[in-house]
């Protein structure tokens, strides 16, 4: 019987195959992860878009806060120029005119709310000692508390009474702060301390200075606003002199 030779061509024939498939098939793993690659990154950055939109509504809504509670705290001030300016004229001003809320005009929620237990809550801006409430009214805040969480003029600040009486503060809008080194000085009268830092000056709390231990002539690391101009700042350090300690 005679031999069947086999086909030199089959092998050839289906190596070539092997070897075209998995180039086909790395180019379509390739595109695949490339597509993967960029709908990770529209992701990612879609999500970046997002916390950068948050960040500027919230401090919309912050700065918004802020120019009610001043402007409700000017208008007691406001009324008695204009009051004034009729006197000086000679025209008739209304002795008991009806009481204007302008907060009501300008915040969409109450003044002030109520919890389930009958306590108060509202918000109201730090302006360097005290709150502003968006009811117009100042509340006294804790020196010790204010040098503690380093308040800023600026703060938006959350204030809850409860049915004791109790005054509790809570910082919920911090606003966006810098540091200044400057030289802490003593009030000529005697009543209260400030920083000066080139020609300029802020006026501090009493109650860091003494924590600190800072006398006249010390440096001092202060808290201010960064983006708007301030009457007061915070202290958060003292740089003693050798020769005061």
């Amino acid at each position: 019987m005679e031999k069947r030779e086999e086909s030199p061509t089959e092998e050839p024939a289906l190596l070539a195959q092997e070897t075209t498939m998995p180039e086909n098939l790395d180019l379509k793993i390739h595109d695949a992860t490339a597509k993967t690659e960029l709908k990770d990154l529209e992701i990612s950055f879609n999500f970046e878009k997002i916390e950068l939109i948050k960040q500027i509504v919230r401090e919309t809504q912050n700065n918004l806060r802020r120019v009610n509670c001043i402007l409700g705290e000017e208008m007691p001030k406001m009324e008695e120029k204009i009051k004034k300016s009729f006197l000086e004229a000679d025209i008739p001003f209304m002795q008991n005119p009806a009481p204007v809320n302008i907060m009501a005009r300008t915040v969409s929620q109450p003044d002030v709310a109520y919890g389930e237990s009958g306590e108060r809550i509202m918000e109201g801006v730090f302006n360097g000692q005290n709150m502003i409430g968006a009811d117009g009214k100042e509340y006294i805040v804790p020196a010790n508390y204010a040098s503690k969480s380093k308040l800023v003029e600026g703060d938006i600040l959350k204030l809850t009474i409860n049915v004791r009486g109790n005054f509790l503060f809570k910082q919920i809008g911090p606003i966006e702060r810098t540091r200044v080194v400057g030289t802490l000085q003593e009030s000529e009268a005697g009543g209260g301390w400030c920083v000066n830092s080139g020609n300029k000056k802020w006026r501090v709390l009493t109650a860091p200075v003494t924590y600190f231990k800072g006398e006249s002539g010390d440096e001092a690391v202060i808290l201010i606003p960064k983006n708007t101009p301030s009457k007061w700042a915070a202290v958060e350090n003292v740089i003693r002199s050798v020769e005061t300690q």
